[in-house]
C-alpha cells in the first residue's frame, strides 16, 4: 500500500490502488467500536451519579447546577460559548471558589484553583473531577458542534455529572447515560414569570419601550435598527455574533446598569445570557443560516423568547412579533419534539492510534462507520476541506495535519482563511509565525482584527508554538476598546458603514 499498484503474489492477481484504498477504507472502518462510549475506558472504570437539570430557558436550572458544583473540591464547567465560560469564572472567583478559564482563545490561571471553566471543545479526558457541568446539552443534535457535548457526556471523568438541558432532550440523554452504565436523577424546573405573547402587530420603532430586546438576524440589521433609535432618542445597546465577548460584556453592562434603555441583538442573546429584559420583539420570522433563508423553529423561538421576563425582575415576560402572530406565536406555543439523534465524532487520541490509513482515510471511516441508531456522525465538512490544503506538506505529521484542520476560525472568512494557510506553510518550513499586524479605524476592521488575534493565539497554542500571551491578550484589549469607541460613537451619532470611525485607533505593531 502507498499509492501504487500491488501484486498480490500468493494468487498472482492485480488490485488496483482504488481496490486497495477501498479495502483500507474498510479495514480502519472495522477497528472503529461499535458505540463511542468504549472509546473512554477509563471513564468506564468510573460509577458516575448524573443529575439531570431540565426546563425552558430562564429556569434557572444552571444557577441551581452551579452551586452543586461550587460544593466540590475539584470540578469543571463547561460552556456552549466563551462569554458564559467567562461569565462562569468570574461568578465562582466572586464567589471564594478559584477557578480557571480555559478556551480555544485564552487561558487564565489563577492561584490554588481547583475549579475549570471552560468551552465545551476544550475538555481534556485524562483530568479527573469530583464533579463535571455541562451546560446546554440539547446541542448534542447540532450536527456541526454537537459531538462536543456527546462526547462530554459519554467521556468526561468525574464522580457527579451534572446536565442541564431543555426538556426535549431528556430521552435522548437518558439513552446516553444507560448505555454508559451510569445511574441518573431527573430535576424539573419550571418558570416562574408567565411568558405571554402579545396579540397585536409590534410597529417598530413607534411601539418601542425601555426594556425591550428587539431580535434581527444579521449585523447590518442589528446596527440599521440600532440607528433608528438613537435617532429618536433613544439609548441603546447591541449584541450580535460578530462582536467579540468583551464588547458584549460591555453593552450588556450598558443595558443592565440603565444607561441604554432597550437592547437590539441577534440570536445570540438566546444562548445563556442573562438580561433584565421585559419583552422580547420578534422583527423578522426567517434567518439566513448561510446556504439559504429558512424560518425560525420553535426550538429557536423559545430559546430566544425565554429571555423575557427575567426572574426577581419582572412579573410577567411577553413577546411581540412585527412578523404575521402565527409564524411566531403558533410556535411559541408549541411543544418542542424529542431530540432523536446525538451528534458524534471520535476523539483525536483515538483516530491518531488507528493502525492504518492516512488521516483522511480515518476521519471519512469515522463518518461512514456503524453507529448506533440514535448517533449520527458529525459533519466533517469544513476540517476535510482544509485538510485539502495540508496534505500537500509532506513533512508534517498525522498529528500536526489533525491539530491544524480543527483550529477553531471562521473558514468562510477569507481574509482569516488566508491567514491560517500562510501559518501552514510557516510551520512547515520551519519559520516563525508572525505576530499580526492590526490597525483599527472601522468597525469591521476592529471586528476582524479581533478574530486574527485569535485566530494566531489559537494556532500557535495548537502547535506547540510558544508565544507572547500577555502581548496578545493586550492587543485583544486594545482592539475591544477600540471597537467600543467606535460603537459609542455611532451610537450617538448614527453613521453606520465604513465611514463611522471619526478616528483611527492603532492596536498592534505596525
Amino acid at each position: 500500500y502507498g499509492g501504487a499498484t500491488k501484486i498480490a503474489h500468493s494468487g498472482g492477481w492485480l488490485l488496483s490502488t482504488v481496490t486497495v484504498k477501498q479495502i483500507t477504507d474498510e479495514l480502519v472502518r472495522s477497528l472503529l467500536p461499535d458505540h463511542p462510549k468504549d472509546e473512554f475506558p477509563q471513564t468506564r472504570m468510573m460509577k458516575r451519579d448524573v443529575v439531570i437539570h431540565c426546563g425552558d430557558t430562564n429556569t434557572g436550572k444552571t444557577y441551581s447546577a452551579l452551586r452543586s458544583l461550587m460544593k466540590a473540591r475539584t470540578g469543571i464547567y463547561l460552556a456552549p460559548l466563551r462569554l458564559l465560560a467567562l461569565e462562569i469564572y468570574q461568578t465562582l472567583n466572586n464567589s471564594g471558589v478559584p477557578c480557571d478559564l480555559m478556551t480555544g482563545e485564552e487561558k487564565l490561571r489563577v492561584d490554588g484553583a481547583m475549579h475549570v471553566s471552560s468551552t465545551i471543545e476544550m475538555l481534556h479526558f485524562d483530568r479527573e473531577y469530583e464533579t463535571a457541568l455541562i451546560d446546554e446539552a440539547q446541542l448534542m443534535a447540532d450536527p456541526q458542534r454537537g459531538s462536543s457535548w456527546t462526547k462530554a457526556i459519554l467521556g468526561v471523568r468525574a464522580r457527579k455529572l451534572i446536565i442541564c438541558c431543555s426538556n426535549n432532550a431528556v430521552p435522548l440523554l437518558k439513552k446516553l447515560v444507560e448505555d454508559c452504565g451510569d445511574t441518573y436523577t431527573i430535576e424539573q424546573h419550571k418558570r416562574e414569570t408567565p411568558l405571554v405573547f402579545e396579540n397585536g402587530r409590534y410597529s417598530f420603532p413607534e411601539h418601542v419601550l425601555p426594556g425591550d430586546a428587539i431580535i434581527a438576524f444579521s449585523r447590518r440589521r442589528v446596527l440599521q435598527m440600532a440607528d433608528t433609535l438613537v435617532a429618536r432618542g433613544i439609548k441603546t445597546s447591541v449584541i450580535y455574533g460578530a462582536l467579540p465577548p468583551e464588547n458584549r460584556r460591555m453593552q450588556i453592562h450598558r443595558f443592565t446598569s440603565g444607561d441604554s434603555s432597550v437592547i437590539v441583538a441577534t440570536d445570540a442573546i438566546g444562548m445563556g445570557l442573562n438580561l433584565p429584559v421585559k419583552r422580547v420583539v420578534f422583527t423578522q420570522a426567517e434567518k439566513y443560516n448561510g446556504i439559504e433563508r429558512r424560518q425560525l423553529t420553535a426550538s429557536e423561538i423559545k430559546q430566544i423568547a425565554g429571555r423575557a421576563g427575567r426572574k426577581n425582575i419582572y412579573d410577567v415576560g411577553y413577546v411581540a412579533s412585527c412578523s404575521p402572530q402565527w409564524q411566531i406565536g403558533s410556535k411559541l406555543k408549541a411543544g418542542l419534539p424529542e431530540l432523536r439523534y446525538a451528534y458524534y465524532l471520535p476523539i483525536e487520541q483515538y483516530v491518531l492510534t488507528l493502525p492504518l490509513g492516512t488521516l483522511r482515510q480515518r476521519l471519512k471511516a469515522c463518518m461512514d462507520s456503524r453507529a448506533i441508531n440514535y448517533i449520527y456522525k458529525g459533519d466533517l465538512t469544513e476540517p476535510l476541506g482544509l485538510l485539502s490544503e495540508v496534505e500537500s506538506y509532506e513533512c508534517l505529521s498525522m498529528r500536526e495535519q489533525y491539530r491544524m484542520i480543527f483550529v477553531p476560525f471562521d473558514t468562510n472568512n477569507g481574509g482569516l482563511r488566508a491567514a491560517w494557510r500562510s501559518y501552514v506553510g510557516l510551520y512547515a518550513q520551519g519559520l516563525p509565525i508572525p505576530e499580526p499586524l492590526i490597525r483599527v479605524q472601522y468597525l469591521d476592521e476592529g471586528e476582524y482584527a479581533y478574530k486574527w488575534l485569535d485566530l494566531y493565539y489559537s494556532f500557535c497554542s495548537a502547535m506547540g508554538i510558544e508565544i507572547d500571551a500577555d502581548w496578545v491578550m493586550e492587543k485583544k484589549r486594545e482592539v475591544s476598546e477600540a471597537i467600543d469607541r467606535l460603537l459609542l460613537m455611532s451610537l450617538r451619532e448614527p453613521a453606520w458603514g465604513h465611514g463611522s470611525a471619526g478616528q483611527t485607533v492603532t492596536a498592534g505593531k505596525t
